[in-house]
C-alpha cells in the first residue's frame, strides 16, 4: 500500500512539473484580441506611431484576410512574443517585434521599413514557435522562416554547421561614406572610414581588440547562418542605396564572398550588419589624411 500511495506522489510530482514548464505564463501580450488593442499596446511603447499615422489593416493572403500580426514564442523562453506588420503614412510596410520576459520586462524593436507586402504567420517546429514572413511585391517575393536568436531575428536553421573562420571583412558604402571593418581570429579588428565634406574627401582610422564575447557572438552568427550556404548576390528590395561586400576567410584559406545592394534582403545578414554597426560605433575614429580606403590600403 505504502508502494502504490509513493508511485502516485512522484506521478503527480512530475506530472506537474511537466504542465508548469509546457504552459507559457500569461502577460499583457496574451491578452490583445483586436488590432484597436495591438494598436493602443503599440503606442504605450513607441510615440512615433501616431506621429507618423502608423496603422495596422487586416492583409489579404491569397483568398482571405487575415490578421496583421501574430503571437508566438520565438525564443522559447515560456513568454508570448508579437509581431506586427504594418504601414505609415506613406503606404511602406513598417513592423514592430516585441519580445517578452515578463508583463515589466518587454523589450521592442522596429524592423527596417520594407517597400514589400509583408504577411506575417506562426508555425511549430521541432517544440519551437517560427515566425513565417512572405514578403511580396511585383519583382520581388520570399518567405522567410524565422527564430530570434542573437538579439535579432534571423533565419531558422535545423542543422547549424560550424566553420573555422579565420578572418572577416565587411566594406559597406552609404550615405555616410564608405566604410571598412576587418576582424582578424586574433579579435585584432581595424576601422576605416572615408566620408566627402564640401568637396573634400577625408579618411578616418582606428583600431581596437574586440572582447571576446563580441567576437564569440559574430562567429556563432555566422556559423548558425551556415555562410558558405547562401548567395553570392543580393539586390535590394527597396529604395536603399546602401550596398556592401563581405568577404569570409574560413577553413584553410577558403573564401566566401557576398555582394549585398539595398542590405535589407536576408534577415541573418541584416543581424550580421547590425552587430557590425554596433562595434565600429564604440571606437573613435580619427582623421589620418585624405581619399578613399583602397587609396590608402594601397600605400
Amino acid at each position: 500500500m505504502k508502494k502504490i500511495i509513493c508511485l502516485t506522489f512522484v506521478s503527480i510530482f512530475f506530472s506537474c512539473k511537466k504542465e508548469s514548464k509546457d504552459n507559457f505564463t500569461l502577460t499583457k501580450i496574451d491578452s490583445l484580441t483586436s488590432i484597436a488593442q495591438v494598436e493602443n499596446f503599440i503606442k504605450s511603447f513607441d510615440s512615433s506611431f501616431t506621429k507618423y499615422n502608423y496603422r495596422l489593416e487586416m492583409i489579404k493572403d491569397s483568398t482571405r484576410l487575415i490578421h496583421p500580426y501574430c503571437k508566438g514564442d520565438f525564443d522559447n523562453n515560456g513568454y508570448t512574443d508579437l509581431f506586427v506588420a504594418g504601414k505609415y503614412e506613406y503606404g511602406r510596410m513598417y513592423s514592430y517585434a516585441f519580445m517578452n520576459y515578463s508583463n515589466d520586462s518587454i523589450n521592442f524593436f522596429r524592423l527596417d521599413e520594407s517597400g514589400t507586402d509583408l504577411i506575417p504567420k506562426v508555425i511549430r517546429k521541432n517544440n519551437q514557435d517560427l515566425l513565417v514572413i512572405k514578403r511580396g511585391s511585383r519583382f520581388n517575393f520570399s518567405i522567410d522562416t524565422l527564430i530570434y536568436k542573437y538579439d535579432n531575428l534571423i533565419n531558422y536553421n535545423s542543422y547549424p554547421k560550424k566553420y573555422k573562420i579565420e578572418k572577416i571583412s565587411f566594406n559597406g558604402f552609404d550615405n555616410r561614406g564608405e566604410y571598412k571593418i576587418v576582424i582578424n581570429q586574433n579579435l585584432k579588428t581595424s576601422f576605416k572610414l572615408s566620408k566627402g565634406i564640401n568637396d573634400t574627401l577625408y579618411y578616418y582610422k582606428a583600431d581596437r581588440k574586440l572582447l571576446l564575447k563580441e567576437y564569440n557572438e559574430l562567429i556563432d552568427l555566422l556559423n548558425y547562418m551556415d555562410f558558405p550556404s547562401l548567395k553570392e548576390e543580393y539586390f535590394e528590395r527597396s529604395s536603399s542605396h546602401a550596398m556592401c561586400n563581405l568577404t569570409i576567410n574560413y577553413n584553410n584559406n577558403k573564401i566566401k564572398h557576398i555582394f549585398d545592394h539595398g542590405m535589407e534582403n536576408h534577415f541573418s545578414l541584416k543581424a550580421l550588419y547590425s552587430k557590425l554597426e554596433d562595434i565600429k560605433n564604440t571606437v573613435q575614429l580619427k582623421a589620418s589624411g585624405y581619399g578613399l580606403i583602397s587609396e590608402q590600403d594601397d600605400q
